[in-house]
């Protein structure tokens, strides 16, 4: 079980519930609350997703999780790959969020709601700050 609790405005993960953090190596900067995706070129370096996940270019396997912390490029970066986290936020921030709607990878490794490549599901929040089911593990691709 993991438990990485911080208090204040920065809280990104889980509080006493079950959840998969593993640890990567960084490939340019990354942001904590953005999702990260493996590079393109074979290895096991995740960088900050920047592109919608259905635009992805060839090579790309998809979102890994979401990053817990800031990394600089070849820093260790902690990722939850499977559980609850919590102040992350959408692509659009006036977007209208509905509990239990899907989510899916924007740009700039922030979320928006669709209905293909699924990575999670919104538990409670606005779109600036929301908690959410994530499972990277199986990534739907549709509803």
């Amino acid at each position: 079980m993991a438990f990485w609790y911080y208090e204040g405005t920065k809280d990104y993960l889980v509080q006493g519930l079950p959840a998969v953090v593993l640890t990567f190596k960084a490939s340019g900067s990354i942001s904590p609350g953005r999702l990260v995706w493996f590079d393109a070129g074979g290895t096991s370096d995740v960088y900050q997703a920047t592109l919608a996940i259905d635009t992805a270019v060839s090579g790309q396997i998809g979102p890994v999780g979401v990053a817990l912390h800031t990394a600089s490029d070849d820093d260790p970066v902690a990722v939850l790959v499977w559980g609850v986290v919590k102040n992350l936020s959408m692509a659009n921030t006036s977007e209208t969020v509905t509990v239990g709607e899907n989510l899916s990878c924007s740009g700039s490794g922030n979320f928006t709601s669709g209905s293909t490549r699924i990575i999670g599901r919104l538990l409670s929040g606005s779109a600036s700050r929301f908690m959410a089911f994530i499972d990277c593990m199986k990534i739907q691709p549709t509803d």
